[in-house]
């Protein structure tokens, strides 16, 4: 086993970097592993804690972005970082968490042992298993994501109980796959898409008992317009997954992304 990507996107979350940083490499003490933060353009200080923490583990990159569209870029984010982990480490176990402690650093072990299994190419930190729970989420943020997943479950494959959470872990030939083709959405939406194209290319799936816990600091990214281009976005997954066609990205690579 040659190591582990830690993909986490990050947006001026100076209140949490550093505990969330502690936290992971706590949890990966003792393994090859890079913590690769995703900046869509902080400026509230988190790059400042960051540089500092880069000073005491040079495990720790970030990758700085560009927003060019409003609305949460999560997935835009998540898709970046991935390939950056596939162009400058041989990681073999890709991770991908958000960058609010809303997932908890304490299950990567979970994830990971999962993953060292011959028979799981995908794990997913479910919100929606029978031991799964969610805490201090506002209360429309839990009915809206309730309604999308059931609707998505009704409109792929019933067993896989959570297509939204962003708590992932995957081989180096799943990322490859997601990789190799065009993605639509960059949105949170992403996450569905993503999902979609495992499926279609039969790669086996787990699933395990997470806790999710509602954004204490800070504030969401995700906005109203995310939400009604999610609702339309599942059509078009939904129709594609069933013709089995997610288009290859064709055409000449962007250049190599970079990090420091």
């Amino acid at each position: 086993m040659t190591g582990i990507l830690i993909n986490i996107p990050i947006l001026n979350e100076v209140d949490n970097i550093r505990a969330l940083t502690e936290r992971v490499q706590k949890q990966v003490a003792g393994k090859n592993y890079t913590l690769l933060y995703v900046d869509d353009g902080s400026t509230d200080g988190t790059l400042e804690i960051i540089g500092e923490l880069q000073g005491q583990d040079p495990k720790i990159q970030v990758l700085h972005r560009t927003k060019t569209r409003a609305g949460c870029q999560r997935g835009g984010a998540l898709f970046d970082g991935m390939v950056w982990g596939l162009e400058n480490t041989t990681h073999d176990i890709f991770v991908e968490m958000d960058g609010d402690l809303s997932h908890l650093p304490e299950e990567l072990p979970i994830g990971i042992a999962l993953m060292r299994r011959p028979d799981v190419d995908f794990v997913i930190g479910s919100k929606y298993l029978a031991t799964s729970a969610t805490r201090e989420r506002e209360f429309w943020r839990q009915i809206m994501s309730k309604v999308m997943n059931f609707t998505v479950r009704i409109m792929m494959q019933k067993e896989i109980s959570d297509y939204s959470n962003g708590y992932r872990f995957y081989s180096r030939d799943v990322a490859k796959s997601i990789a190799a083709r065009k993605i639509r959405y960059t949105s949170p939406i992403y996450l569905s898409e993503v999902l979609a194209i495992v499926l279609t290319d039969n790669f086996q799936i787990a699933e395990y008992s997470s806790t999710y816990l509602g954004r204490i600091q800070g504030s969401s990214k995700v906005k109203l317009a995310d939400i009604v281009e999610g609702g339309m976005a599942l059509l078009d997954i939904s129709y594609r997954y069933h013709i089995g066609r997610f288009a290859l990205a064709g055409g000449a690579a962007d250049a190599p992304l970079t990090a420091g």
